[in-house]
């Protein structure tokens, strides 16, 4: 995943969090990283009213 800097964002990730990324398993990685964007985006597309009340605690 390198954007147009030339910076490798997921050789980055994986130092943060001292991950060995084998090149053999990084277009997996680059396939579920780019599956996981998407959830977040629509995740942070969902309106959320600021007159809410919290929810403390879940009970599945």
């Amino acid at each position: 995943m390198n954007d147009d800097s030339g910076v490798d964002e997921l050789a980055i990730m994986a130092q943060a969090v001292a991950l060995p990324l084998p090149d053999a398993c990084r277009p997996g990685v680059e396939a579920n990283a780019s599956v996981l964007r998407g959830y977040v985006a629509l995740i942070e597309g969902l309106p959320l009213s600021d007159h809410c009340e919290p929810a403390f605690g879940y009970t599945p």
